[in-house]
């Protein structure tokens, strides 16, 4: 099997297609910075991969900060970071699992992250450019609650969404996941979906009119692999199973 280097430090081996793989093998971190929402998404996760291959098998292994391991990823197709603490996540994995994570990446790894999850991919794993200095909108903690979401054309194209289930604005809960600009983005980040409505509760003076028009849902392909982040929350109320099977289908390239 072909190798990967990154930095002289870490071997992983490349991927195997999931096309040529008899079970798709997700892994999703339950460690340090993970929170209650985790669970939430573990519980929808089977539906989801149902969903996404209906006529194919699938294993869901949780791992904690200790056991994140190039012989780990070696073993996953999909790994998937939750909300909870994007930097408690960071701190718990420290710089060697944040380089061999985007390294797995690199060589044909699939990640989704969402709320927290995304905010690591952005500012702390880098899939969007440098993480030191990823522009997010300051204060984070603007709030929870649930938003209005749009679906752009090219969500519906690459997460095979139903365009009249989803048509017009959709309900997903948000607990104060990264707020970015599309301006700030690179140009080859996808754009899935949009913030049509925004959580200010917290901070208004400071934060109302911020989310409004920004992404809430993006994509991208990071070396030979391909990511996908979620500010929102679709696997709590009200739980849609269906985005997360397009971004496991698009995130495998399947």
């Amino acid at each position: 099997m072909a190798t990967a280097l990154f930095g002289g430090a870490f071997f992983l081996p490349l991927l195997l297609s999931s096309a040529a793989a008899t079970t798709t093998r997700v892994s999703l971190y339950l460690g340090t910075g993970a929170g209650d929402s985790a669970l939430q998404l573990l519980d929808i996760l089977p539906s989801s991969l149902d969903e996404a291959f209906p006529n194919g098998d699938h294993n869901i292994t949780t791992f904690l900060e200790d056991e994140l391991s190039s012989d780990l990823l070696a073993r996953t197709d999909l790994v998937i970071f939750p909300g909870g603490s994007g930097t408690g996540q960071a701190n718990a994995i420290g710089e060697v699992g944040l380089a061999l994570i985007l390294s797995w990446v690199n060589a044909g790894g699939a990640y989704i992250g969402t709320c927290a999850g995304a905010f690591l991919g952005m500012s702390h794993i880098g899939f969007y450019g440098e993480p030191a200095g990823f522009p997010t909108q300051e204060p984070w903690d603007r709030g929870d609650g649930n938003v209005s979401v749009e679906v752009l054309d090219r969500g519906f194209e690459d997460l095979g969404l139903d365009r009249d289930a989803f048509a017009g604005n959709v309900t997903i809960m948000y607990e104060e996941g990264p707020v970015v600009k599309a301006s700030d983005l690179p140009a080859d980040v996808n754009l899935l979906a949009l913030f049509r409505t925004e959580i200010a509760s917290n901070h208004p003076e400071e934060t109302e009119g911020e989310m409004l028009g920004t992404p809430a849902i993006t994509s991208r392909e990071v070396g030979g692999g391909r990511v996908v982040l979620n500010s929102p929350h679709p696997e709590l109320q009200p739980i849609i199973p269906e985005i997360y099977a397009g971004e496991i289908l698009w995130a495998l390239n399947a």
